[in-house]
């Protein structure tokens, strides 16, 4: 059994953290029928699903990232079994460099999610818990997919249960929020699935040819995503749906609106984590596919993109609310994230990845730091804080951290990315890399003015001064984010040399599609195989 785990470790992970929701309930619905009105306590299912996610976040870093060759273009550690053979349905699932620092995060921060919920959601902790597990494996199954059908549906997967979280344990305007957060994830479903059905019309559903097959992936070989439909409408669908997702500039307006009703552990789960989906399916199905319309609007793309970071940064400028400033700056950072995608460069798209990292960290600290002020002070006014430096010292330390590699100063994490990113753009594009760099900027004036805010100041309000500052668990629940954040500012090669291979990949699939007739040549790896096809300059 423990040998089958090991050879099967990518459906392991993706498959456990559901497994234990639906055992969890068959156990409840057991006890019950044995002795009505009996059930495991809350305690013993936060327990499990606790121990269980460490396990997963432990497996993931002994048995794919240590075992993970930095060295191999393409897709690694690949399990693929006929599904459905009618429907041509696979399960197929891989790891590269991008889908590597994606699962790691996930996996990492739903620890930090699962004590944020013991410690805020009061009511139905048990349906709560249940969610999270779903949303887990979904956003696993969808990092992990190379099946385009298999994508899809943990992309549904996460849709449901976030939408009943924000529903059940929102705000006060949680209905109207789960009705928009409905709409908009809705509307990208349906865009999604259709733009899948045009490009793997009559072909396969695989994005990579499976083991032992002759078969060509649906991103290999150059073919043509226009060949029912002008790629002009696939690439328009494509952005759309993930547009609506991530969010982008001009279809971002839903997502600050909804994320102040969100509870806590979600919240912290979706700007971590969820809304980074929409970016890696950029990356991973729309560059390659619709390379044509991409470089043909390539200059458009990324001054829209420029204008829409420029601006949710200027809002978070001026927010006085602690989770609207959090919200607004997490849509410029993913669309920051979004210009080193399209700038189809090796630099752009290995500092995107990094960059998809950084967030990640950041906002979980962010995030993490606001519910435990909420929790002494029940109000995230900024109006309402100030002069927390003086009871609050390390906390006020500890956001100074975070507010730092936010901006991206050097030597912290956030730096890495965004200067690569910077670098890719300019390139090509040189005026559009500096209103990227003025925006930049901007950030860092509304990131320092917003720390100014909480930290510096007169202490002012009464309330604000018998505070107790952070205690040992979330010093310690914080230093699980704040050190990794400071040891890859530091020396970030470990990262860097698990995605540039990636980065690589992504962009010959591209060259392969633009020219389909340029020779290629192949590349031999260390470890002899031969598979990975280089276009030759």
């Amino acid at each position: 059994m423990v040998s089958w785990a090991i050879d099967h470790v990518l459906t392991v992970i993706i498959l456990l953290p559901g497994s234990l929701g639906f055992c969890l309930v068959a156990i409840d619905a057991l006890i019950a029928s044995l002795r009505p009105g009996w059930s495991l306590p809350e305690r013993v299912w936060w327990s499990l699903t606790f121990l269980l996610s460490l396990g997963v976040f432990a497996l993931t870093l002994l048995e794919v990232v240590w075992v993970f060759d930095p060295e191999v273009f393409g897709p690694q550690l690949i399990e693929f079994v006929p599904w459905v053979p009618s429907a041509g349905l696979n399960w197929f699932v891989g790891v590269d460099g991008l889908s590597l620092v994606l699962i790691v995060l996930t996996t990492g921060l739903v620890p930090l999610v699962l004590v944020v919920t013991r410690r805020q959601i009061t009511e139905s902790q048990k349906s709560f818990l249940f969610c999270i597990l779903m949303v887990e494996m979904g956003l696993l199954g969808a990092f992990l997919a190379l099946d385009a059908a298999l994508l899809f549906l943990a992309w549904q997967l996460i849709l449901l249960p976030t939408f009943l979280m924000v529903g059940r344990w929102g705000g006060a305007e949680r209905i109207r929020a789960a009705r928009r957060l409905g709409v908009a994830w809705g509307l990208g479903s349906m865009l999604f699935l259709w733009a899948l059905l045009v490009v793997t019309a009559g072909g396969t559903l695989s994005l990579y040819a499976p083991p032992g097959s002759d078969v060509v992936g649906l991103l290999e070989g150059g073919r043509d995503a226009g060949i029912v439909v002008s790629q002009v409408w696939v690439f328009l669908a494509f952005l759309i749906s993930f547009g609506l997702t991530i969010p982008i500039f001009p279809m971002h307006a839903w997502w600050s609106e909804i994320d102040r009703e969100t509870p806590m552990p979600l919240t912290l789960f979706l700007n971590a984590v969820g809304l980074k989906v929409g970016t890696y399916f950029l990356m991973r199905l729309v560059l390659p596919l619709c390379v044509d319309v991409i470089e043909g609007f390539q200059a458009t793309l990324l001054v829209v993109t420029a204008l829409g970071m420029a601006y949710a940064l200027m809002q978070a400028s001026i927010q006085n609310d602690f989770r609207r400033f959090v919200s607004w700056w997490t849509i410029g950072q993913l669309a920051f994230i979004t210009l080193g995608v399209f700038s189809m460069d090796d630099r752009g798209l290995s500092g995107a990845m990094m960059t998809m990292l950084s967030h990640g960290l950041t906002c979980a600290a962010l995030l993490l730091l606001f519910g435990a002020l909420f929790e002494r002070r029940e109000t995230s006014d900024l109006s309402e804080l100030g002069g927390l430096a003086r009871p609050m010292p390390v906390f006020s330390s500890f956001l100074a951290i975070t507010i730092l590699s936010a901006i991206g100063l050097p030597p912290l994490i956030g730096f890495v990315g965004e200067l690569m990113m910077l670098i890719g753009i300019s390139s090509r594009h040189l005026g559009v890399a500096s209103l990227t760099f003025f925006a930049w900027v901007l950030g860092a004036g509304a990131a320092i003015r917003f720390y100014r805010r909480v930290a510096w100041g007169p202490l002012e309000r009464p309330e604000n001064r018998g505070l107790i500052d952070l205690r040992l668990g979330e010093r310690f629940v914080l230093l699980w984010v704040l050190i990794p954040m400071v040891i890859l500012g530091v020396y970030p090669a470990p990262v860097l040399r698990r995605v540039e291979p990636t980065a690589l990949e992504i962009l010959r699939l591209i060259d392969e599609r633009s020219e389909p007739n340029r020779e290629a040549v192949v590349i031999e790896l260390r470890d002899g195989d031969s598979s990975v096809l280089e276009p030759r300059l």
